[in-house]
């Protein structure tokens, strides 16, 4: 019971799973802790364990960004098809179509494309074989960039409406007796209307309702909600589980090394991007301008160029001024090229020609 999350946070995990098991659940729980703690990763599989994600019985409203981590896992899967790398797949997509239920999107005319997405999902998750899950899973990269686009439409915050919309969706009686799970990420950031209006669903719940609220300053919370929730706090994820949940999804990561959630669950690793070198006379940038085409790849690659230079600094090869300068230039141009959508390929010869082997002295 909630295997995958109970690799970074065991102890929450066994907490939860025995009420689970129990069902002893609170009908409102607050997730506090900090940022890659494994909140959202654990209401999720709470939604999947009670049955509510296949039934359609799943909500979710998020203002992250989920295009790293469906990057990361389109990658895992392309290069390592596996059943683990596929539930991981389908499970990511899975999630993130919880924005997209239709008691939040009535009037959102992008709705044909997420539907399309979510046929696309089930029968990637009922196939019979990884090589079959592997061709579905090319076409679902295809429209991956379109969805993505409609996604980044969409407001970030909760509106009245969709809260209203959200309370009748939720008083309605479910034939299947199945619980209708509700997850609300950054519920400090709601507006005070919209905290108005859900206290008075937690005040009066409806039946079979479980809602899951997180937040990593929870001291912003609202005291009238933090009293009608269930607080359960994620603490830091340490280095030997971040390298547990890395070996289950096929990544070995060195034993000696610090690592923090963000870089696996946040993004790929990068190993196989052509980047040693970069900063060097004489290095061949066309493989990597090829590589940059691939929008899964392409946050990924920036990620590979920032663990580069880190590499460059350990090494003694440049100095700390210099080696912050050049992880700012990175960043500048991954924000150019994901806001303001530059093209990747002049992005990275920008770089290279600045702060890569193609400066001048």
């Amino acid at each position: 019971m909630l295997d995958r999350f109970k690799l970074l946070q065991p102890a929450v995990s066994d907490l939860i799973s025995n009420q689970i098991a129990s069902d002893t659940l609170p009908e409102a729980m607050l997730f506090c802790g900090p940022a890659y703690s494994g909140k959202l990763l654990c209401a999720f599989e709470i939604a999947k364990q009670l049955g509510s994600v296949k039934g359609g019985n799943f909500v979710l409203c998020t203002p992250r960004d989920f295009t790293p981590y469906l990057s990361f896992v389109l990658e895992r899967f392309s290069k390592s098809p596996s059943v683990t790398s596929r539930e991981l797949l389908v499970d990511a997509f899975d999630c993130y179509l919880g924005r997209f239920h239709s008691t939040l999107t009535a009037d959102d005319k992008a709705d044909e494309k997420f539907e399309r997405i979510g046929d696309l999902i089930q029968h990637l998750s009922t196939v019979g074989t990884v090589e079959d899950a592997a061709a579905l899973c090319r076409t679902l990269s295809a429209d991956y960039a379109a969805i993505l686009k409609a996604g980044s439409r969409r407001p970030d915050s909760l509106s009245i409406a969709q809260v209203r919309s959200l309370r009748n969706w939720l008083y309605l009686t479910n034939t299947d007796r199945q619980r209708k799970v509700v997850v609300i990420d950054a519920i400090d950031e709601a507006n005070d209307a919209v905290k108005n209006s859900l206290l008075k669903m937690l005040e009066e719940p409806p039946q079979r309702a479980l809602f899951i609220l997180i937040s990593k300053h929870p001291q912003r919370v609202m005291a009238t909600i933090l009293s009608r929730t269930r607080r359960c706090y994620f603490p830091p994820v340490p280095a030997k589980h971040v390298r547990a949940f890395a070996s289950y999804i096929g990544i070995n990561l060195p034993e000696d090394g610090e690592y923090g959630p963000d870089e696996l669950i946040e993004g790929g690793d990068g190993q196989d991007l052509p980047v040693k070198g970069f900063f060097d006379e004489g290095y061949d940038l066309m493989p990597l301008i090829k590589a940059s085409d691939d929008p899964v790849q392409l946050r990924v690659l920036f990620r590979a160029l920032t663990a580069e230079v880190r590499r460059l600094g350990n090494e003694g090869r440049i100095g700390e001024n210099r080696c912050a300068q050049w992880i700012g230039r990175i960043n500048e141009a991954a924000n150019r090229c994901e806001v303001y959508n530059q093209n990747p390929r002049l992005a990275i010869q920008g770089l290279f020609f600045s702060i890569g082997g193609g400066r001048q002295g």
